[in-house]
């Protein structure tokens, strides 16, 4: 806005006196001012409507977050209303996004498809004529394998577990391979012969199957407790005489920090791609895994398996050499 008006007031100098200037500058602030405000509140009522219609596709609580924080830091450095912004408004400011940020090309995507979901719903809605962020190219991302965790670092992991309740969460990570909040949203009686059944992201069910082993540390755990939750993971500690239900950043935590013990960068989500893995290297179907995870897209799934060199070799040995 600033800008806008140090152009017209430059502009105008040779037309207009000081005074004038002085008045022309004045009635500016006032106009564009009020410009700004109607803009501010006309898209934040159309974002708040969008992230509705996320709540009531399913989308989990930490996906609408993450619309709402994109979305916003958007419209915020943009100023615009949306039915002005164009193409050179949102590659200007994903530029600017990466430059400041020094974010990598997958979180500089993310963002950009977060935007645009917001301006599908737009023009969906008839709002605006069309999406503006399908003119603008994703930027190239570099595909990396992302490790996951070898049998000894896991037999490591179990050996420096504190608790039988800690031992009981590492296994049932390492053998049903579901999310770390699938895991905190489990209850005692959801269990039975050896397996459960969860709900999703989207709110999608599917059934999960644990290990002897893991539910052995489960019915260790659960004997030694006193608590009397329905939940089947609470929290070492109580708050306010109560043991809650055990939180994701309390798992996360632990997780890590076994993991440095064993100098390994360690995190729930590391499990589900050794699930994967483990069972790509061990001849399970693609789409048995694709059912195990929970994914929607069989490509996610293969996403997630490092299939050893030693299998490909034997592969190619049988079937092309």
């Amino acid at each position: 806005m600033k800008k806008i008006i140090k152009n017209v007031i430059k502009a105008m100098q040779s037309s207009l006196d000081g005074r004038q200037l002085l008045v022309l500058e004045s009635v500016l602030e006032k106009e564009l001012s009020k410009r700004q405000e109607r803009d501010k509140h006309s898209n934040e009522k159309l974002l708040s409507e969008f992230l509705a219609s996320k709540s009531y596709e399913n989308c989990s609580e930490e996906t609408i977050a993450q619309y709402k924080r994109e979305n916003e830091r958007f419209l915020s450095e943009v100023g615009k209303r949306v039915e002005d912004i164009d193409k050179k408004d949102i590659e200007m400011y994903l530029a600017d996004y990466r430059e400041r940020r020094k974010v990598s090309n997958v979180t500089l995507n993310n963002a950009r498809r977060f935007i645009s979901a917001f301006f599908n719903y737009l023009e969906f809605e008839d709002v605006i004529k069309c999406n503006p962020v399908r003119k603008t190219k994703p930027v190239r991302e570099i595909k990396r394998l992302k490790p996951s965790f070898s049998e000894l670092e896991i037999e490591q992991m179990r050996e420096l577990a504190n608790s039988d309740r800690d031992k009981a969460i590492i296994e049932t990570l390492n053998t049903t391979g579901i999310r770390v909040s699938e895991l905190c949203g489990l209850n005692i009686n959801d269990i039975h012969n050896s397996s459960a059944i969860i709900r999703g992201k989207g709110n999608k069910e599917r059934k999960v199957y644990f290990s002897d082993r893991a539910i052995y540390y489960i019915r260790k755990y659960i004997a030694s407790r006193q608590d009397g939750s329905n939940a089947l993971f609470v929290n070492d500690k109580r708050t306010q005489g109560i043991y809650n239900r055990v939180s994701k950043n309390s798992i996360e935590k632990m997780i890590r920090e076994i993991g440095v013990k064993v100098n390994v960068r360690a995190y729930p989500h590391k499990f589900r791609r050794t699930v994967a893995t483990r069972g790509a290297n061990k001849g399970m179907p693609i789409q048995e895994i694709q059912a195990l995870l929970g994914h929607s897209k069989l490509d996610t799934t293969m996403i997630y398996c490092n299939v050893a060199d030693s299998n490909v070799e034997m592969s190619h040995k049988k079937y092309i050499a």
